[in-house]
């Protein structure tokens, strides 16, 4: 055989197969063969958080998966690749050029994924009935299994990345979420302490699923529930009521500070008198009304100071 005859076989083969992924966000790549052979004796080089899964024509066998190399270098020979054995047009003996399929799969972790409920969560709360309530956080994950993640998602797609995934497992872990939050039966008024819990117990719960498909759920984090507009808006009334405590004392307080207002803007001696003169008629008939009285913090009504159950709603004081 001629020289440039062995030149031009040589530039055919493949002698170094590695990956650098360079874009952050792929999960699976595929090596780029453009359809040459692997020799021999070639070098395969898996970086830390890599593997590399060898095929035999892009096929994953029933009960096989093919050869999966972890990270660091390899001389590919015959004797650490089982899957040549299966290999078809096997004409040259074991020291000939063969042909394969390898995919690079990342084993890093992928962070910061957001995830929120696209509709209200229903949850019946023992204080303010039944709400709807929103909630959104992040969550994380990295493939611990590559040849199941590679059969359950990827297929014999050449590239997968976090954006062709991130919706699906967003899904999951939102479904699981509710259904954690549905169970937990936390008050509302509780909630805003609540949040590691939750995450904590939506990570248990979804972490058999994503097992599922050769992934881990690395973290789950519950960033903010909100309440309804106006379901916020009555719990600020009544813990304004509960604050304020003596309505008599607040309402005088009120008056004394609208007097001083007038006075300050020039209303003058007949404005200040008019003032006096109202807010003495308020202070008078909130005082009568008030005496001896409380509000429930739940519904708002008035009640006498040693009720035990408000009259209305029935709730505990």
């Amino acid at each position: 055989m001629s020289k440039g005859r062995e030149g031009f076989i040589g530039s055919q083969l493949i002698e170094i197969i590695e990956w650098i992924d360079e874009t952050n966000n792929t999960i699976i790549q595929k090596f780029e063969d453009k359809d040459r052979q692997i020799k021999n004796g070639a070098q395969l080089t898996v970086r830390e958080s890599q593997v590399a899964i060898f095929l035999n024509e892009g096929r994953i066998k029933q009960g096989q998966y093919g050869d999966v190399f972890p990270p660091g270098r390899h001389i590919l020979k015959t004797e650490n690749l089982p899957i040549l054995a299966s290999l078809k047009g096997w004409n040259h003996g074991f020291e000939s050029p063969y042909k394969a399929d390898v995919y690079f799969v990342s084993t890093k972790q992928f962070l910061n994924f957001r995830w929120g409920t696209q509709k209200p969560i229903l949850m019946r709360d023992v204080d303010l009935g039944a709400v709807r309530l929103r909630a959104y956080g992040n969550f994380a994950f990295k493939v611990t299994d590559a040849p199941m993640f590679f059969k359950e998602v990827a297929g014999t797609t050449s590239t997968v990345t976090t954006d062709s995934v991130n919706g699906y497992l967003r899904g999951i872990a939102v479904s699981v979420f509710a259904d954690t939050f549905a169970t937990a039966q936390i008050p509302a008024f509780d909630l805003s302490a609540k949040y590691i819990e939750l995450g904590r117990r939506t990570l248990t719960s979804a972490q058999s699923r994503f097992n599922e498909m050769g992934i881990e759920l690395s973290g789950f984090t519950v960033e903010s529930i909100a309440l309804p507009e106006e379901v916020e808006k009555h719990i600020d009334k009544l813990g304004s009521m509960n604050v304020v405590g003596d309505i008599d004392k607040y309402t005088k307080f009120q008056v004394a500070e609208s007097i001083l207002n007038i006075a300050n803007n020039g209303g003058g001696i007949a404005g200040l008198g008019a003032q006096l003169a109202i807010g003495q008629q308020i202070a008078q008939s909130v005082a009568g009304s008030s005496a001896g009285s409380k509000y429930c913090a739940k519904c708002g009504t008035s009640l006498p100071n040693d009720a035990q159950f408000c009259v209305k709603c029935g709730a505990k004081q």
